[in-house]
């Protein structure tokens, strides 16, 4: 069982971040690292490929989220104008009190093209609606707006793709 020296670039409770001779890192459990800083060089190359992996998963999520949010979304019908804004109509329903309403969205013309909005200012509308209703302290409410069905709540915003009350059905 052949082994490689590392130094210690980064201690978490279960886990070092180690590093090799070569520059290479890895995450590995604590456990496999002996009292010489040596580790066993399989499950080094298997930690060093995972990171790899990871760290290309990562920048790949961050690319498609920063597409999904310049992503530009139909508003759908205008129900008011202004010389500088136009509203869509928002639907809200409380999630826990089951309490529903109806709110306008209003998008500056500068922002919309074609009748198209950034996906990024929608969910910002949404987060609006959810701050101009809320009479609870922590309310947790689905907006509907522009043919999308945002859960926001305290902890932010989401799009899911099923609902708390359509487990129930």
């Amino acid at each position: 069982m052949e082994k490689i020296k590392v130094k210690i670039v980064e201690q978490r409770i279960w886990s070092y971040l180690v590093q090799d001779q070569d520059g290479r890192q890895a995450w590995i459990q604590r456990r496999w690292l002996d009292k010489d800083n040596m580790v066993d060089a399989k499950i080094f190359e298997e930690n060093v490929e995972w990171l790899k992996n990871r760290k290309a998963e990562i920048e790949q999520k961050k690319v498609e989220a920063k597409l999904k949010r310049q992503e530009l979304i139909e508003l759908g019908e205008i129900v008011r104008e202004t010389e500088k804004a136009v509203a869509v109509t928002a639907d809200w329903e409380d999630l826990d009190t089951k309490k529903t309403g109806k709110r306008l969205a209003w998008f500056p013309k500068s922002q919309v093209k074609d009748g198209k909005a950034p996906y990024w200012l929608i969910e910002a509308k949404a987060i609006e609606v959810w701050q101009s209703v809320s009479d609870l302290e922590y309310p947790d409410l689905k907006v509907s707006l522009c043919g999308r069905n945002f859960q926001v709540n305290a902890y932010g915003v989401s799009e899911p793709k099923i609902w708390r009350n359509e487990y129930d059905a």
